[in-house]
């Protein structure tokens, strides 16, 4: 009985132990508010933009740390965006940016976003944070639409009724939303026909 009564006692000396071990893990205070960050930037921006994001991306500094650096480490192979450090209070804010001297543009319809790992480091090189950016790329009306085919060729009888369908003109465009809605209209006026707006279908106008 008192050999049953050790054994178990060593047992919950032992549980004891690896509760204490799992608990309380060691949480640096020097850590990205978040994991990964949601911004946004519209195609075409000049040098200079910044991304915009719904909430403040960077570190919360709780420790005596200073001269924070950012940097983007991988996610940008053209070298399009560049990261930077703002402080106010006790909050190192991380802002990225269009470069000044960069001649890639962004192009929503090539690329339409961009997921930046980015590395912080203080100035003793003692700490180290970790965190990813997905940018967005926006869209703006800058194309236009384009025909397919860019030339027609019907034929038509001259007892044809009018009001009859002559052919469909058919086009797109490659933005997207609102930026990607257009009108058919002709260019020059044409008393014999007509051109639906939305759908293109030209018909007959007038008597041939």
């Amino acid at each position: 009985m008192a050999f049953k009564s050790l054994q178990l006692i060593a047992l919950l000396v032992m549980f004891g132990i690896s509760e204490e071990h799992l608990e309380k893990p060691h949480i640096s205070p020097f850590q990205f508010t978040h994991h990964v960050y949601n911004a946004t930037i519209y195609e075409n921006s000049a040098p200079k933009t910044y991304v915009e994001s719904s909430v403040k991306m960077g570190i919360q500094i709780i420790e005596a740390i200073d001269n924070i650096k950012y940097k983007i480490v991988s996610g940008d192979n053209m070298n399009v965006f560049k990261a930077e450090e703002y402080f106010v209070g006790d909050f190192c804010f991380l802002r990225i940016r269009t470069r000044s001297s960069n001649m890639a543009v962004l192009n929503r319809e090539v690329k339409d976003h961009y997921l930046l790992t980015v590395q912080a480091l203080d100035g003793t090189f003692q700490h180290e944070a970790w965190t990813k950016v997905m940018i967005q790329i926006l869209d703006k009306n800058d194309l236009r639409p384009l025909f397919s085919p860019l030339s027609y060729t019907v034929s038509i009888t001259d007892d044809a009724p009018l009001r009859s369908s002559v052919a469909r003109i058919t086009a797109t465009d490659a933005d997207v939303g609102s930026n990607a809605a257009f009108y058919y209209a002709f260019k020059d006026r044409a008393d014999m026909f007509a051109i639906n707006p939305s759908s293109g279908v030209v018909t007959l106008a007038g008597s041939l």
